[in-house]
């Protein structure tokens, strides 16, 4: 025998779900507003925003530390 599913939620919480859903922003405006960002990002600093710049400017770091002839070849 099939188990069915009950949505057990009121008709307005239900409602207030969808029209806060429906309060998003456009993602593809997001998408370019990101792109902008990080864009300022590349030409302000010199690098990207979040993890990955600034790991790799930890390893660039702590390279240069340890081998600065090889950090100085490889720009």
């Amino acid at each position: 025998m099939a188990s069915t599913v009950h949505d057990t939620a009121p008709a307005e919480a239900r409602s207030d779900v969808r029209a806060a859903a429906a309060t998003y922003m456009n993602p593809y405006l997001a998408g370019i507003g990101l792109g902008l960002v990080l864009l300022a990002a590349f030409v302000t600093m010199g690098r990207g925003l979040g993890a990955s710049g600034a790991f790799s400017a930890a390893v660039a770091w702590a390279l240069d530390a340890v081998a600065p002839g090889y950090v100085a070849k490889n720009e």
